[in-house]
């Protein structure tokens, strides 16, 4: 009977490893972490393939826009990724256009979770909901800054991948957000 649950495990074990499934990645790396900070990995790429998407569905944007993936991603890997979330999406940078950016991307088994800054964005009215804030309330406590923070949080699905979760539209500074630092335990791991 033991040797059946073992067996049974070390045959899950290899399926997980097989479909492509990184099991801790923090990019950027944290101090003394022993993650995986490969960008061009399928998992970190198809990760931040849905979260790009995942805003470009919540914005809405049907206008030309600059995708930026982790830095060192591949050139290759960044043309395919703008032309598959969006026909709109280039990684050349358009004058006077949005530019949505990813920041950090932490993995934790089937979990993940994707900071992002939306450059040009504008607060939307659903962002607001639950709050007694007004949209120019909003605006001028953020200094009328364009930028706005985005945490998409993920959860990988056996034999349909990474899908989105949660899209949280935060309603503070983007560098408070950017700076704050995320341990492990801080990963969302909540439906």
């Amino acid at each position: 009977m033991q040797f059946r649950r073992l067996l049974l495990v070390s045959v899950l074990a290899v399926l997980a490893s097989s479909f492509g499934c990184t099991t801790y990645v923090n990019i950027p790396p944290q101090a003394n972490d022993v993650a995986s900070h490969n960008p061009n990995q399928g998992s970190v790429l198809a990760v931040q393939h849905q979260a790009l998407s995942a805003v470009v569905d919540y914005y809405k944007i049907d206008q030309p826009f600059t995708v930026s993936p982790l830095p060192k991603t591949a050139p290759s890997f960044c043309l395919t990724m703008a032309h598959n979330v969006n026909c709109n999406a280039t990684v050349d940078r358009i004058a006077g256009a949005p530019k949505i950016e990813i920041k950090r991307l932490h993995i934790r088994g089937w979990n993940a979770q994707v900071d992002i800054v939306h450059h040009g964005s504008q607060i939307v009215e659903s962002d607001l909901a639950g709050t007694d804030l007004q949209g120019d309330q909003v605006s001028t406590e953020l200094g009328n800054n364009s930028r706005q923070a985005i945490t998409v949080s993920l959860q990988y699905q056996m034999f349909s991948g990474w899908r989105t979760k949660r899209v949280k539209v935060w309603l503070v500074d983007v560098d408070q957000v950017l700076l704050a630092e995320v341990r492990p335990s801080q990963v969302d791991m909540a439906p």
